[in-house]
């Protein structure tokens, strides 16, 4: 099975759709699976499989471009965490689009954006951990042990990081924590990922 390969090699487009193709196939299809290797290729990503295992765990395991995070989307409607990597609104407009017409797009589309949104970490995605942090907490990225709860803290006050940080995420704390979940949830496992991620 995919879920327990030694990945000495980057897994193929074969592999994750193998792997994800229980999926819906209007969102995920050999084209798409082949699009998703051509953006982890394009930002200096080792093995595309970490790229879907993201994907998969962003879009709350549908790899539908249309997903949107219920809980943050009640924090003010329209501005909900969406899509493939669960884009925010500040990093929409960085990338020169809006929550609402990252919606609108098809997969094909969007990857598009998931491939601009990566490349400005290009050369730092080394490892299945460092593209979860790329996408979840950047400040992260070579540091599971990283304390985001206590980031948002300092940052903005314990009662905005409560509302806004700790219960639209579950409570994650710590960058290993989501980490964890993401990769108890991923298909495409390498044996090394677990003291990886």
């Amino acid at each position: 099975a995919p879920s327990s390969q030694d990945c000495k090699k980057p897994r193929t487009a074969e592999d994750i759709l193998q792997a994800y193709g229980s999926v819906d196939s209007e969102f995920m299809n050999i084209e798409i699976a082949q699009k998703i290797v051509a953006v982890a290729e394009s930002v200096g990503m080792e093995d595309p499989g970490w790229l879907a295992n993201v994907i998969y765990f962003e879009s709350a395991r549908s790899f539908d471009p249309g997903k949107f995070n219920a809980k943050t989307e009640a924090i003010k409607p329209g501005t909900g965490a969406s899509g493939l990597i669960q884009f925010i609104p500040s990093t929409a407009e960085k990338l020169g689009t809006t929550i609402a017409e990252l919606r609108q797009m098809d997969s094909m589309e969007q990857l598009d954006y998931v491939e601009k949104y990566f490349s400005s970490y290009k050369g730092r995605m080394n490892s299945q951990s460092d593209v979860l942090a790329g996408v979840f907490f950047p400040k992260a990225i070579g540091d599971p042990g990283f304390n985001i709860y206590e980031y948002y803290v300092k940052k903005n006050g314990k009662e905005w990081a409560d509302k806004n940080y700790l219960e639209p995420n579950n409570g994650i704390i710590y960058m290993q924590e989501y980490a964890n979940s993401a990769l108890a949830a991923a298909k495409l496992k390498c044996q090394e990922d677990a003291g990886n991620a």
